[in-house]
């Protein structure tokens, strides 16, 4: 895998077996919560999805810090629908706010007002939850699976599977 191919280069003294996986997951278990508690505080939905964004990018180093293929491709398709979901995100809030701001206060009533632009934000946002079927969950199911299979191995940094655990319970932030 490209991470064992990272830790060839180096001495075992240097980076241990599991020194890098630990230190990624570890980093993404922190990002994560930071982004879910920063994120509850805020009361403008474009705050809320840049703040939200810090934990779905934890979602896309816990993939990387699996390492291997199938991790990356995880990684990759994850960071896809991450970024497909939150600019339709971004667009939608733009489009309710007009020139107002896009506090959740002045988004009142939007659903009436404009019923459709509401809906697809509805959906953005079920996406970057992970809400299934949609694509969010998918790529969630992806990074989790991965973390899970390596956290948990014979080898594994266990690390990589809480910060999996972290992900799951932050996820609808």
């Amino acid at each position: 895998s490209d991470l064992h191919a990272l830790q060839t280069l180096l001495p075992s003294q240097v980076l241990p077996a599991n020194a890098l996986a630990t230190a990624l997951a570890v980093a993404a278990g922190s990002s994560v919560v930071f982004a879910a508690v920063t994120a509850l505080v805020q009361r403008d939905g474009k705050r809320i999805l840049a703040f939200s964004g810090i934990g779905h990018a934890a979602a896309v180093l816990l993939a990387i810090g699996c390492g291997g293929r199938d991790s990356l491709a995880a990684g990759a398709f994850y960071l896809g629908t991450y970024a497909l979901a939150n600019a339709g995100a971004f667009v939608c809030l733009h489009v309710l706010q007009g020139r107002g701001t896009a506090s959740l206060d002045a988004l009142a009533g939007s659903g009436k007002q404009k019923p459709l632009i509401t809906a697809l934000l509805c959906l953005f946002l079920a996406s970057l939850a992970g809400v299934p079927p949609l694509a969010g969950f998918l790529a969630k199911w992806n990074v989790l699976q991965v973390a899970f299979v390596r956290g948990l191995a014979h080898d594994g940094a266990p690390a990589l599977a809480i910060a999996a655990l972290l992900l799951v319970v932050t996820t609808a932030v």
